[in-house]
């Protein structure tokens, strides 16, 4: 009951072109329409769509980041099989390697649980710029192997200007002695940066 769906449409740069919310009432593990994005005029040639779900305590419930394209993809029908269906024109992206560069912060501090390592990492975004699939990793001490498996509780996600995100990450319990954990944060527009992790 009483959840807030939100929709924005955001050119490269940032600007807010279309931007819609509305309240909705939804059973688990259903569907329904809520809002409809309409046609928007003046769009860079790559655009982006945030959405996001709130329950009625403004807690996030749910996030997704789209990048999207002016240009369509075709497809090339007539030299479709039954298993492949060719693309004749592709959409466009090339835009997305203009973006500018984007420095994050970011801080980590890890606890073992019942055999477990939990690390919990904040990274935030100060520029007035989007940072662009950001990734994380923990890796044992600067330039090490990367700790593998890992249960990330989110990863290559965006940040909006001025927005942070908290996040969990679950490695099976490690010894650290030689080397301590190091959390990794890169991206598409994100230099590569290495700091520790408190225990």
């Amino acid at each position: 009951k009483g959840l807030k769906a939100s929709a924005k449409v955001l050119n490269l740069d940032m600007t807010e072109k279309y931007s819609q919310q509305a309240q909705v009432d939804a059973v688990p593990d259903s569907s329904k329409r809520v809002l409809t994005i309409p046609v928007i005029q003046g769009l860079t040639p790559t655009y982006f769509v945030k959405l996001s779900l709130e329950d009625s305590a403004v807690k996030l419930v749910s996030s997704n980041f789209y990048w999207l394209s002016t240009k369509h993809e075709t497809l090339n029908e007539a030299k479709s099989t039954w298993f492949y269906t060719a693309t004749q024109d592709y959409a466009d992206f090339k835009a997305l390697s203009t973006l500018p560069a984007v420095e994050l912060k970011a801080s980590a501090g890890m606890k073992t649980r019942g055999g477990q390592d939990v690390a919990r990492v904040a990274v935030e975004n100060p520029s007035k710029n989007l940072a662009f699939f950001v990734r994380l990793k923990i890796q044992k001490g600067a330039g090490g192997e990367e700790v593998l498996p890992v249960l990330w509780e989110d990863n290559y996600f965006s940040l909006l200007p001025g927005e942070k995100k908290e996040l969990t990450a679950t490695v099976e319990a490690q010894n650290w002695q030689s080397a301590g954990p190091v959390l990794v944060v890169e991206g598409w527009n994100v230099a590569a940066r290495s700091l520790p992790v408190t225990r």
